[in-house]
């Protein structure tokens, strides 16, 4: 078991804060999937005031720089469930599920390098203040739905991958799902990455479906889903007290 306080901060940034690392650790968490996916992904066309729409209707998370001692702290999450972050898996996952219709380009690339604002969690995480720090370890982005919460956007620092980043950032949208009352976490993984579908089925995702791309006849992303436990406590172990 990880002690809470070997566990990194989680901080949720806003619309008004400095979202310039953020666009660069996704732009370059991203930047792997070139030539490998089709069609490319929507990472390539993301600017500033894309990002701040997000963050100011979704939930943008990061987890902030570190000292480096922290970062290596003993009891610090290995990497054997969170290498998903970039391809850095190969293991392939059999295509299985039904196909579903055909989507919009709307691109939402959970891809871990995957894609409310309602406060609702009192000390879930500290709101992070303007001028949020460089450089953020890494991010995602969480959507809820009527009956789901989309993961999106979930990136890992080049630099910061072996570390459970990944899980972290997970399980911490597995406690937003518990404190919104939604039953389930979803996100979408190209066909291309089976490196990132297998780091997600050892995550405990299950394939639910998959969708097209306007203009393309076979699927290109994967949907995965992961049953979230009403029954846990919505407090976040991640985020002890002071």
């Amino acid at each position: 078991m990880v002690a809470p306080s070997c566990i990194p901060p989680v901080q949720r940034l806003g619309p008004d804060d400095d979202l310039a690392p953020v666009l660069a650790l996704l732009r370059s968490a991203f930047a792997y999937m070139e030539g490998r996916i089709d069609p490319p992904s929507s990472m390539t066309r993301i600017g500033l005031d894309e990002l701040r729409a997000e963050a100011a209707q979704k939930e943008l998370w990061v987890i902030p720089a570190l000292p480096p001692e922290s970062a290596t702290a003993p009891g610090v999450l290995t990497a054997s469930d969170t290498a998903s972050a970039m391809g850095s898996l190969a293991d392939t996952l059999p295509a299985t599920g039904p196909t579903l219709p055909q989507i919009p380009d709307t691109d939402t690339d959970t891809d871990t390098d995957t894609d409310t604002d309602t406060d609702t969690d009192k000390g879930v995480a500290r709101p992070a203040p303007n001028g949020n720090p460089i450089a953020p370890k890494a991010c995602v982005i969480l959507t809820p739905a009527p009956d789901h919460l989309y993961v999106g956007k979930l990136a890992v620092a080049d630099g910061s991958r072996g570390q459970g980043l990944a899980r972290i950032l997970i399980d911490h949208a597995d406690h937003r799902a518990r404190a919104l009352a939604l039953p389930e976490l979803r996100l979408q993984v190209r066909v291309e990455l089976t490196g990132n579908q297998a780091a997600f089925t050892r995550m405990g995702f299950r394939e639910i479906g998959r969708t097209t791309h306007a203009g393309y006849a076979r699927p290109t992303s994967i949907t995965y889903a992961r049953a979230v436990d009403p029954s846990a406590p919505t407090d976040n172990p991640a985020q002890p007290e002071a």
